[in-house]
């Protein structure tokens, strides 16, 4: 149990360090009816402390985010994303941990501003809930395997410009949505579309 207790404190801080270096990003043409991104975390040092004893935890990997659809949930407007990657976590005394993340269904509050000029800006926040499998590969040459669930809460940020007339016209759609106060569910629809068009 302290083993698992041990990871689990691990991967919270690779995880809270993900979020903390996590920068805006800027999202890639629609592809396949999402907006895509590749986050790369750079080697960052985590201090942990795991029962009394600090350690130094170098953390590094990329993560792709995927915006495939938004929704009206509760009234709000949510973004639904699937981010999957490989996050390393190395400390010289407890060996080297790999996080494995795969299809990790995210949904997070979103917030949008619209430019007639054809940018639209999406912030997401929210919580999420995964689960993940961490395994460690001792000094010894020893590899454990540990399953996680963790929550832990999220802001992500980006921008798209349009690439053709059409998404402009759409975006500008948006604009004037916002504008004039429409339903969550007409933005929904206009962001959808943009999803859509290839």
């Amino acid at each position: 149990m302290a083993l698992r207790h041990l990871f689990g404190v691990i991967f919270v801080a690779v995880v809270a360090a993900t979020a903390a270096v996590v920068s805006p990003a800027t999202a890639a043409k629609p592809a396949g009816g999402t907006f895509t991104t590749t986050v790369t975390i750079s080697p960052t040092l985590i201090p942990i402390t795991v029962g009394g004893v600090p350690y130094n935890v170098t953390v590094s990997g990329a993560l792709d985010v995927a915006v495939t659809q938004f929704q009206v949930q509760d009234g709000d407007l949510v973004g639904v994303a699937t981010v999957s990657g490989t996050l390393t976590a190395s400390e010289p005394t407890l060996g080297t941990a790999t996080l494995t993340i795969e299809n990790l269904r995210v949904v997070l509050n979103a917030d949008v501003d619209a430019y007639c000029s054809g940018r639209l800006q999406v912030d997401l926040q929210g919580v999420l809930q995964f689960g993940a499998t961490l395994t460690l590969t001792t000094l010894g040459g020893e590899s454990v395997s540990v399953p996680l669930s963790e929550t832990i809460p999220r802001h992500y940020s980006f921008s798209f410009t349009a690439t053709n007339q059409q998404l402009q016209s759409i975006i500008c759609d948006i604009a004037t949505l916002l504008k004039n106060g429409a339903s969550t569910n007409a933005l929904v629809d206009k962001l959808n579309t943009i999803l859509k068009k290839q």
